[in-house]
């Protein structure tokens, strides 16, 4: 409890600093004598302390300031604090806001705060108060109220988003429009972390400048992409401000964002359209009135080689040489007047170089001044086309051939002179009409089928067909048709270039009636040559075969040598007639290359066998030598190189007297290399004089007429045997000296050396004791022999029947056919068909197709005269089952005949019922 001291001053008891400072004086109110002074002092100075008494109610103390201030203190209190008494009486203090009145007569506002004061007694015995003039404050209250109405009025009306934040990103504050713009109402907002607000992320954002803001304490601005809670985003621009504690500390963070998706739309605008403007193909310029380039873009600078600096410091009269300034003013003006145009002028580069250009002039305003802004385009290219055209067009126009245009619909777009020359039409009147009043009726169709293959691209060149002048006669022609393409490349129509072609048409017609003339006369020649073997070797059958028959049934020494002269010349004539017909089918293409794997050894082997009786016979050494490594075997025609072998080696034994005849074979190619085999063929006979070196390949030649008569021979071995080289991959070549002898050079492919890795062949010799030959064939057989040839007839069938066959002899297929079908019915069937190619009535083709069509299965050898190539194949597809060339070597026969009747014992039946022929 507080009370009054005698000085009137009202001390608390339980006051600590009044307990302690007892301490030093003997009772409280001696220290109340000592502070009751300043006490009263202090109220005088204060600005509103008075001391108040409640019984009467009067003002004891008062400050100085409050007493200046109120006009009568103790009216005012009578009445205004009657109220404000009866509380602190009942409460034991009071508060309350009082209306005063100054001494100047204004009333003002004041806060009064009251206490109620007690004696030692415990009895109240008055009121210790404070008064305060609320003006000021009220004032200021007003000032702070209206201040922050217009800053919340700003605030949520600025079109920028502002959010406070503490320092863990939480949001304190946030004004409306940036929750408006992020689709959120404001008590969503308020409390949360901004990044899952207004980010949608699960952490700070790492490029939250608020973070930056408040390590750096200083203002931090970034540009972001945020995003909406309806998922779209937008473009800002946030400003940071650190938030400072009283302490100097940062409390958080103010976020100020701008909405600047719009101004980068208009920035990706502007740049964009920056930058097509200085990615143009063409040069942009914008000119003032008086010539001065105040823009230009970087093709220009490129194209007329300055920098933009150097540009916008000259004049358009610095790039334009046809431009002065006396004409500009009225070039101006023009511009003015048509706001656009385009004309033709040129401009110079920096180095002096003057091009073509095509200049877009159009009049402008911007910023309330004049300009012309140009676009140049460089026409060089189309300036060089036009003069191509041009030059072109001349072309054209006096081309002999028919240029015309077409349309896509088939309607003539253009004409030129040759065309006039070549259908006797004019321009005018072609132009607009069908194509088709070109063509004859039966070919109407035509040119919509050529036009359709040039809708798709295509390119019809050289297309022979016929066109029909204005007089209606029709003629050979040429036809071109290629697209014709517009500048986007549409195929828009078609060009046909027609050249006259009747007299190539003619030349041609020409040149097939010689062709087929020339075949007919191949044709001729061949069947001259089968007919000539089978004239000359039917008969060279009966000489040989009887002259064999003779030889071995000579009773004495001069019709033994009768005998053996026949039999020689004989096998002249026939070694000729082969010469011919070797030469013959070379000739056609028809010579029989039949390549295959063989050892070289063993054929050089067998033709120095062949050869070593005629070298014997002369007393001359045949000898053999390999040189080099060789393959066990090696892929040729081993019969042609055989008989290119002989036929060299039969030529040098021919012409050698004295010495010998050597053979080389060498190997000097590498494996990886093609196998080339060299074969030289040296003699040391009459040589051969340099001049005449050149006549010995060429066919019915010989060097001299005489050596013909002395050694014999046509003329055709070397010519066969250097085309039988060539078509082996190599080819044949002669050296020699007159009168010391000859070296023959034959080269051939056989392949690949990459087995070339045996030893050198053994020395070859020849087998001059070999084993005795074999008895001759022996047949248990029925043979049909069909011939029409009586000599032949008795030969064959006496060679047959000595080797113990059952032969029947008939004259032609129509008998052989029936007599085939009389043996069939009376069981007798022929265990092989001797049929001879060439005879009467019917001849051995169609006796053949007609057995074999009847179902005849028995075995049929063909004999036949004739040796090409395709006569053998001719006879087998007639249904032979093998072939017999006339001479018949005896031998050769037999062995034929015993095989296919070994082949056929093999089988049930070697026929089959046959129905019977028709007559």
């Amino acid at each position: 409890m507080e009370r009054l001291s005698k000085t009137g001053l009202v001390i608390p008891d339980r006051v600590p600093w009044g307990t302690h400072l007892c301490q030093f004086y003997e009772t409280k109110d001696d220290l109340l004598e000592i502070l009751v002074p300043y006490f009263r002092e202090g109220i005088a100075a204060g600005e509103s302390c008075l001391w108040i008494t409640s019984n009467p109610i009067s003002v004891e103390e008062a400050s100085n300031a409050l007493r200046a201030a109120v006009a009568d203190l103790n009216q005012y209190l009578a009445k205004g604090l009657t109220a404000y008494l009866e509380q602190v009486r009942d409460n034991g203090s009071f508060v309350g806001e009082l209306m005063a009145r100054r001494k100047d007569g204004s009333m003002f506002q004041v806060e009064v705060l009251g206490r109620m004061t007690f004696d030692d007694r415990g009895r109240p015995i008055g009121t210790v108060a404070s008064c305060f003039d609320l003006t000021a404050r009220r004032e200021a209250e007003a000032r702070r109220q209206e201040s922050e109405t217009r800053y919340q009025t700003l605030v949520e009306n600025v079109a920028l988003g502002i959010t406070l934040m503490d320092r863990n990103h939480k949001i304190l504050a946030v004004n409306g429009a940036h929750a408006r713009r992020m689709g959120r109402p404001l008590e969503k907002c308020i409390g949360h972390e901004c990044y899952r607000v207004f980010e949608k992320g699960e952490a700070v954002c790492p490029h939250c400048p608020g973070t930056r803001a408040m390590e750096t304490r200083k203002p931090e601005e970034v540009e972001i992409v945020g995003v909406r809670d309806d998922g779209t985003t937008y473009a800002a621009r946030v400003q940071a401000f650190p938030v400072y504690s009283g302490q100097g500390g940062v409390d958080g963070f103010i976020e100020v964002v701008e909405d600047i998706t719009d101004r980068k739309m208009e920035q990706d605008a502007l740049r964009r359209a920056n930058f097509c403007v200085e990615q143009a193909s063409e040069c942009i310029f914008w000119i003032d009135p008086g010539g001065q380039i105040v823009f230009a873009n970087q093709k220009a600078c490129e194209v007329l080689e300055y920098s933009r600096e150097e540009l916008m410091a000259g004049t358009v009269f610095d790039i334009d040489p046809s431009m002065t300034r006396e004409q500009w003013a009225p070039h101006w003006e023009e511009i003015r007047e048509k706001k656009s145009f385009v004309i033709e002028s040129r401009h110079r580069t920096k180095s002096g170089n003057v091009f073509p250009v095509e200049v877009s002039v159009n009049a402008m305003t911007f910023d309330g001044r004049e300009y012309n802004c140009a676009f140049v385009r460089d026409i060089s290219e189309r300036k060089e086309t036009e003069k191509q055209l041009a030059h072109f067009s001349a072309i054209v126009s006096s081309s002999q051939d028919g240029i015309i245009g077409v349309s896509l619909d088939g309607f003539i777009t253009s004409w030129n002179h040759g065309a006039e020359q070549l259908y006797g039409y004019t321009a005018a009147e072609t132009i607009g009409e069908p194509v088709s009043m070109l063509l004859p009726l039966e070919r109407f169709d035509e040119t919509s089928r050529l036009l359709e293959r040039v809708k798709r691209g295509g390119r019809i060149e050289h297309f022979d067909t016929v066109r029909r002048r204005k007089d209606g006669t029709p003629f050979d022609v040429s036809v071109t048709y290629s697209p014709i393409k517009d500048n986007n490349g549409h195929i828009i129509g078609a060009s046909a270039i027609a050249r006259d072609i009747t007299d190539r048409k003619r030349t041609e017609r020409e040149l097939l009636h010689a062709k087929t003339a020339a075949e007919a006369a191949s044709r001729a020649k061949s069947e001259f040559l089968a007919n000539m073997s089978h004239e000359i070797r039917t008969p060279m059958t009966a000489i040989l075969g009887f002259s064999d028959l003779l030889l071995a049934a000579a009773a004495d020494e001069e019709t033994s040598e009768a005998c053996q002269i026949i039999k020689r010349n004989g096998e002249h004539l026939l070694h000729v007639i082969n010469d011919i017909l070797d030469l013959s089918k070379i000739e056609a293409g028809k010579h029989d290359m039949e390549f295959q794997s063989c050892s070289l050894q063993q054929l050089v082997s067998d033709v120095l066998s062949t050869m070593q009786v005629r070298a014997d016979a002369k007393g001359l050494p045949l000898s053999v030598e390999f040189r080099g490594i060789f393959p066990d075997r090696i892929q040729t025609a081993p019969i042609r190189l055989r008989q290119i072998l002989i036929n060299l080696i039969g030529n040098a034994v021919k012409f050698t007297e004295t010495g010998s005849v050597r053979v080389v074979v060498q190997n000097d190619a590498t494996p990886s290399e093609s196998r080339r085999i060299r074969f030289d063929i040296v003699d040391t006979g009459i040589g051969i004089a340099e001049d005449h070196v050149a006549m010995l390949f060429q066919p019915f030649s010989q060097i001299d007429g005489s050596a013909g008569r002395r050694f014999g021979g046509t003329g055709l071995g070397l010519a066969i045997s250097k085309r039988l080289a060539q078509m082996l991959g190599g080819d044949i070549r002669v050296s020699s000296v007159l009168g010391e002898g000859t070296t023959f050079t034959v080269t051939i492919e056989a392949g690949t050396l990459s087995d070339a890795d045996s030893p050198r062949p053994r020395a070859v010799t020849a087998e001059r004791n070999g084993s005795p030959a074999a008895g001759p064939t022996a047949l248990n057989c029925r043979i049909l022999l069909v011939e029409d040839g009586p000599d032949n007839q008795r030969l064959i069938g006496f060679l047959l029947r000595k080797a113990g066959a059952e032969v029947t002899v008939v004259e032609d297929g129509k008998q052989a056919i029936e007599h085939i079908f009389r043996e069939e019915e009376a069981g007798r069937s022929f265990d092989v068909i001797l049929m001879d190619m060439q005879m009467p009535v019917l001849d051995g083709y169609g006796a053949t197709r007609k057995l074999r069509g009847m179902g005849y299965q028995g075995p049929i050898i063909a004999l036949t005269a004739h040796a090409m190539r395709e006569d053998r194949q001719k006879c087998l597809d007639a249904g032979c089952d093998d072939y017999l060339t006339k001479p018949v070597n005896r031998e050769e026969m037999l062995q034929l005949v015993a095989k296919v009747t070994a082949e056929g014992s093999r089988s049930e039946a070697p026929g089959c019922p046959i129905p019977e022929p028709s007559t």
